[in-house]
């Protein structure tokens, strides 16, 4: 496979700076993104270059690449690199300039569909511009031929485990010059998005490489009509702009240079795929596998042999939970897995979503293997098995430490709880009753002076840390110092309900319309009393905790 060559600006080529001599001159200068200002000055000072090019291919391959690299550095490929887009167009129709006009149409061809009537437009303005003037407007000779195309064969393949697909669409100009192709990958254990693009001029040679991988895999090069390569570009390049290449849990894994560089311009090619023919509506991922179905693959697991050996409150949540993540973060089908299914399982997926104490770490992987081993022999050839297993043999051995060392916050709220902690129900209670009392990170108080993010850091499971937390929020909230050393005291007896009649006394004032910090006023007053009166009370009559409990009983009740 032989990418498209690239052309390159040569260090002699003469860049002019724009003129100002348009008949658009009368339009706005005012730009919506001015701080790209230099990057448009750049690409309109690139027209000579842009006019030099060979033909209609390099020429589209140009304005692919140069939109690449606004894609790449826009942190919004929507709005925001429209607005850009629309500022480029601006500049290069107040040049004047004739190479400017051929960038317009370029732009027309190439960026996206939106980009098309105010490009085209300004061409227009400009042309008809310079023949009111009688300028003598030289274009390059392959201009008409931008973006005129006719389609050719189109192939597909898919490995074994239905989780990476390569798409082949082949093109010829006009003119049938260059015939040429894009090669698409897309993740189908990941939305099915798009991972990788590439421009082909070696389309024959494309062909024989996919069909003779194909063969080695296990699988086979099929033919793909217009329609149905269509929609398949298109539902890769709206997952990739979606979801991008992975979740935000791996901020590092990110499209490289040449893959923004080709995908205008594959883009583009994929809508002269179109050929107006409606693709029969099917049902999204979701509403095929919706609650219903969820629960009918759970109880058909757990009924087998293989459910029923893993019959812990553990090994019925983890099904579940797998097929949600399967489902609702990687948009695919719950029965399809592989190596790469698996891998995005417990990379992107499961460290931030499952929240268990420590002392059920350790069940873990037996749950997870038991029910995946059971997908497996369902659902995977034999021969498909070993590589599936070996993946996910390794990826549970892991798992416990991963789990240990995710940086989920509210692993701090339950990760000493030994006690009915398999249950859900528990762990948000106890998230509930000790997320009143310390806040998550990112909601807590920090005083005038203190960065927040000093204060986020703290390990509210750390008792010093904790007290250092209750101190920073009343300093915030101006609470008088004697009292810090009872809300302290709170804190703890809160964070390890002791008593229970503390945590009840919270709710019931919280459920009066009373804030956070009121209720945690109101305790405070009754646990300073209490301690007051131990404090001063002779030894034979010190109060015991009933005289706490009880006036905790007696809060929050409606008269």
């Amino acid at each position: 496979m032989s990418p498209v060559s690239k052309p390159r600006k040569k260090s002699g080529s003469s860049a002019r700076k724009p003129s100002r001599r348009s008949g658009s001159s009368a339009r706005s200068a005012r730009l919506r993104l001015p701080g790209l200002k230099e990057v448009y000055r750049a690409f309109c000072d690139a027209g000579p270059v842009f006019a030099a090019l060979p033909d209609a291919l390099e020429a589209e391959l140009w304005i692919s690449t140069h939109l690449g690299l606004l894609q790449e550095s826009s942190p919004d490929r929507g709005a925001g690199l429209l607005a850009a887009l629309l500022d480029l167009v601006d500049e290069l129709e107040r040049t004047g300039r004739p190479e400017a006009c051929a960038m317009l149409h370029g732009l027309a061809a190439i960026g996206p569909a939106a980009l098309h009537e105010p490009a085209a437009s300004a061409a227009d303005r400009m042309s008809a511009a310079a023949a009111h003037q009688g300028r003598s407007w030289p274009q390059p000779r392959w201009l008409d031929l931008l973006g005129q195309t006719t389609p050719g064969d189109c192939w597909h393949t898919m490995d074994r485990y239905g989780e990476l697909e390569q798409i082949l669409c082949t093109f010829v100009h006009r003119d049938g010059d260059r015939p040429h192709g894009i090669l698409i990958e897309r993740d189908h254990s990941w939305h099915g998005a798009a991972i990788d693009i590439t421009a082909i001029d070696d389309t024959e040679g494309c062909r024989k490489h996919l069909a003779k991988a194909a063969r080695k895999d296990g699988s086979e090069l099929l033919p793909l009509t217009h329609t149905a390569a269509h929609h398949a570009l298109k539902d890769a390049f709206t997952a990739f702009l979606a979801h991008g290449l992975a979740s935000p849990a791996r901020p590092d894994v990110h499209p490289d240079e040449e893959f923004f560089s080709a995908l205008a311009f594959s883009v583009a090619r994929s809508r002269q795929l179109d050929t107006q023919a409606p693709e029969g509506d099917q049902p999204s991922l979701a509403e095929t596998w919706d609650e219903a179905a969820r629960d009918a693959l759970v109880q058909e697991y757990l009924a087998s042999p293989a459910g029923v050996a893993q019959d812990t409150t553990l090994g019925r949540m983890a099904p579940k939970l797998l097929i949600r993540l399967s489902v609702d973060v990687l948009g695919r089908d719950p029965r399809r897995i592989g190596p790469a299914t698996l891998t995005r399982i417990f990379t992107d997926a499961l460290p931030g979503s499952l929240l268990l104490p420590d002392a059920l770490l350790d069940e873990v992987p037996a749950a997870i293997t038991g029910y995946y081993t059971w997908l497996a022999e369902q659902h995977l050839p034999r021969q498909d098995r070993k590589e599936v297993l070996r993946v996910l043999r390794r990826r549970t051995a892991a798992l416990p430490r991963v789990l240990a060392a995710s940086p989920q916050p509210l692993r701090a709220y339950i990760a000493d709880i030994q006690q009915g902690g398999h249950d859900g129900d528990v762990l948000q209670a106890v998230i509930d009753r000790r997320g009143f009392v310390i806040p998550e990170p990112g909601q807590r108080w920090a005083p005038a002076g203190i960065d927040s993010e000093d204060v986020d850091d703290l390990d509210p499971a750390d008792e010093e840390e904790r007290a250092l937390l209750v101190q920073e929020e009343m300093r915030a909230r101006r609470v008088p110092r004697r009292l810090h050393p009872v809300h302290e005291v709170l804190a703890n007896q809160l964070w390890l309900d002791n008593p229970p009649q503390l945590w009840s006394a919270a709710q019931r004032l919280r459920d009066t319309g009373l804030s956070r910090e009121q209720v945690l006023d109101r305790l405070a007053d009754v646990l300073s009393e209490h301690l007051s009166k131990v404090l001063q009370a002779a030894p034979d009559q010190v109060p015991g905790l009933e005289h706490y409990t009880r006036s905790l009983d007696a809060l929050g009740h409606s008269a």
